[in-house]
């Protein structure tokens, strides 16, 4: 398997024929995330000697905070095998930047047992991370769907084929994802190509678990769903797994509201289909056969306050992305 890596636009083709076509490539893929160097950090740990090669160290929480480059190219993606090496030494299976100051000639190890996938560091000098956990000694961190990984100032995302299709294939109306996987989405492709891939459409973020967090007065919003509104729906909302976007909270009802596009008018609306606990948006309860319009960043609640959602344009969820990597 090489170890140089693939460009995404080369991957289309083989995402066209589903996640199968990406599995027939490789068994994982990591899509790298484009990091400004180590050597744009001001107080290395300790200084490399001059015209060396040997690695630097630097402070571990600077590594993990280097911000993703502007205006980048086309994402890379590299092909992910059982027992794969990666660092920048000539021969590793994953080989990343051979520049680096901060990445060692063998960094870390993709192992796998069975089914599950994990990363060992094989004693490098600046640490192996996975979604910000150091792995300790010769211990390993267990890998899962976009967990994000640091090797030194190497950023990457692990991904499974079906992860890397959701990524290529043509967005479709109503289909759920994970706050966590736009999140990564948006640092693997930048913003730019986020906008292009998403530019046409709106977003429902959706916290299912809003009574949960009533009880514990956790005023927070903390959502997991995500679905893209494009095209003219309309969705129905509800607890039915027939629902175009299924919310499982006991308080909703099976067929609890919908959004919808309102014949000679623009945007989106939402309105209550007669629910049993009823929908509030910014507070305000909602007349069944009544839709409201839905603007930027408002908010509703699904069955009182058992869901939580929110509507935002891309604009919008770029925006909510980015604070919550910077608060996180």
């Amino acid at each position: 398997m090489s170890a140089q890596p693939h460009l995404l636009t080369e991957l289309v083709q083989f995402a066209e024929r589903g996640p199968r076509g990406l599995a027939e490539l490789a068994e994982r893929f990591l899509l790298e995330v484009p990091l400004q160097r180590a050597e744009s950090l001001k107080r290395p740990a300790e200084a490399a000697t001059p015209g060396s090669r040997s690695t630097t160290s630097f402070e571990h929480l600077d590594l993990l905070d280097l911000p993703r480059l502007r205006a980048t190219g086309d994402g890379r993606v590299f092909f992910l095998s059982a027992g794969a090496v990666a660092g920048r030494g000539a021969d590793c299976q994953v080989r990343l930047d051979v520049d680096s100051e901060a990445l060692s000639k063998q960094h870390a190890r993709f192992d796998v047992a069975g089914a599950a996938w994990s990363l060992t560091d094989l004693g490098s000098k600046n640490g192996t991370f996975v979604d910000r956990r150091q792995v300790r000694g010769k211990g390993s961190e267990p890998l899962s769907s976009f967990a994000v990984v640091q090797l030194g100032d190497v950023r990457l995302v692990f991904l499974e084929p079906e992860d890397l299709h959701a990524i290529l294939a043509p967005v479709q109306p109503a289909a759920e994802t994970t706050v966590r996987a736009l999140r990564v989405e948006l640092e693997g492709l930048g913003s730019r190509r986020f906008l292009v891939r998403y530019g046409s459409g709106h977003f429902l973020l959706i916290d299912p678990h809003g009574k949960e967090r009533d009880r514990r007065k956790a005023e927070v919003f903390l959502p997991t769903q995500a679905h893209v509104l494009a095209g003219d729906g309309p969705y129905v909302i509800g607890r039915s797994r027939s629902c175009e976007i299924t919310i499982k909270a006991r308080m909703v009802s099976k067929q609890h509201a919908r959004v919808v596009r309102q014949p000679g008018r623009s945007g989106w609306w939402l309105e209550e289909l007669g629910s049993k606990f009823g929908t509030e948006v910014n507070g305000e309860r909602l007349a069944a056969g009544r839709p409201i319009r839905l603007m930027e960043w408002d908010g509703f609640t699904l069955g009182q306050r058992a869901a939580r959602g929110q509507f935002l344009d891309p604009r919008g969820l770029l925006e909510y992305l980015s604070e919550e990597a910077e608060g996180r």
